[in-house]
């Protein structure tokens, strides 16, 4: 699954894992995030990076006695402080694998962009851009748009559009 991003600071909804642990990652460090306990979720921040988790419910079967393990499929409400933004998310459990769900602040996007374009020399600029979108992950100061069109067709294989940067 493609990288998810979040553009502004308006709520809205991000699919995250049933199961597995979902990562969201902010321009800068996460200061705070706000959730219900009651969501039965665990996340935990470290730097720019949020760890989300939606955590089982055991449940027992009285006929049986014998336990299972219910994941909760209901949105959650999620805050997260970045720098001076708060980012307001509904986390949508399905069930896929991890994902990742990056922040972008609009303001001053091209600049940073720009910044990362200059801190180096030409060669290893495009060198660390071409490993950055390699690995899907979204270069600092960059969008992405999934495009997902089919640009040339051949007998054995087809070439696929699949995003810009």
């Amino acid at each position: 699954m493609s990288p998810q991003v979040v553009n502004d600071e308006a709520m809205q909804a991000v699919e995250v894992s049933l199961k597995d642990i979902s990562r969201i990652v902010c321009f800068t460090d996460i200061t705070r995030v706000i959730y219900s306990k009651e969501k039965v979720i665990e996340i935990k921040n470290e730097g720019k990076d949020a760890f989300v988790k939606n955590l089982p419910i055991e449940s027992i079967d009285p006929s049986t006695g014998r336990a299972t393990l219910k994941y909760d499929r209901r949105p959650k409400e999620v805050y997260l402080l970045c720098g001076s933004k708060t980012y307001s998310l509904i986390l949508v459990p399905k069930d896929i694998p991890a994902t990742t769900i990056y922040l972008r602040s609009s303001s001053g996007e091209r600049e940073n962009a720009s910044k990362y374009e200059r801190a180096n020399d030409y060669d290893n600029t495009i060198f660390n851009l071409i490993k950055t979108v390699y690995r899907q992950e979204i270069p600092n100061g960059y969008q992405e748009t999934d495009i997902s069109a089919l640009a040339k067709s051949f007998q054995q294989a087809d070439i696929v559009h699949t995003r810009d940067y």
